[in-house]
């Protein structure tokens, strides 16, 4: 992520919001060989707009407050392109949420779980314990990936694209019969589509698929531009359509079905 003259906000342990400026130096105050370097996080420092230490300390500020940028959600020009911060990996909450909203007053044999994990970035800590509570049959990682469709990055992952199964990751590779189950649904409610094969970088699925036995497992990815920066873009249909297709598959999953889709991946 890139921090110097970022706004940031500082929040305390007793949740009072703060405002800050990552310093950073005037280019034209540089040598070549320090613009070509990338500031270490250790390096930088956070301008509170005070004098003192005392004063910060009056503020309550402590070591180890929590920092995070300040930006905003927006809806973009074309209304279909939406802004915002940690879309990575909010938008795999909210996926979640509206998969539940579309089960509600509708039978079925599942009994479905939501989880929040905590620490995927830094070891898939949350998707180790939330595993073990849950005992899942069946799971999804719903993460995002990165959109090649700017002048930075090119390939066939596009925003607006529609549903994209992942193949693999550094972390694991998908469940054969399951990735065969979620075409079937797609192409049935005239779904678009897409797959995507990350070589660097992995989702709770790296954790989840290895508890136990073994879990049948794979992810679901939201394409977003500018990944781990303060500001993201998705747009709606990639949402829209990944909630659908979650939504179906819980719908019709019974025990014949996990059977099926365990025997299609052998």
């Amino acid at each position: 992520m890139y921090l110097p003259s970022q706004e940031m906000i500082l929040t305390t342990s007793k949740g009072k919001k703060i405002t800050g400026i990552i310093g950073s130096r005037a280019p034209h105050g540089m040598s070549v060989s320090e613009k070509a370097k990338v500031i270490k996080p250790v390096d930088l420092f956070m301008d509170l707009g005070i004098d003192t230490k005392e004063q910060a300390e009056e503020l309550g500020i402590q070591i180890g407050d929590m920092i995070t940028p300040n930006s905003k959600f927006k809806i973009m020009n074309n209304p279909n392109y939406l802004a915002g911060k940690a879309w990575d990996d909010r938008i795999g909450v909210a996926v979640a949420i509206d998969v539940l909203k579309e089960l509600q007053n509708v039978e079925h044999c599942a009994n479905i779980y939501a989880v929040g994990t905590v620490q995927e970035e830094v070891g898939l800590r949350g998707a180790r314990t939330s595993t073990q509570v849950v005992k899942p049959d069946i799971a999804f990682a719903l993460d995002v990936t990165t959109a090649k469709d700017t002048p930075m990055d090119k390939g066939e992952v596009k925003l607006g694209g529609g549903v994209i199964l992942s193949i693999l990751d550094s972390s694991t590779l998908a469940n054969r019969g399951l990735i065969k189950k979620l075409e079937e649904i797609s192409e049935k409610l005239g779904l678009d589509i897409n797959y995507d094969c990350m070589t660097a970088g992995g989702t709770d699925a790296g954790n989840i698929h290895k508890t136990f036995q073994g879990i049948v497992t794979m992810t679901l990815s939201i394409p977003t531009r500018y990944m781990h920066s303060p500001r993201l873009i998705i747009h709606r249909k990639d949402y829209v359509q990944t909630v659908k297709v979650i939504a179906e598959f819980c719908k019709i999953l019974n025990w014949k079905l996990i059977e099926e889709i365990k025997d299609n991946n052998r």
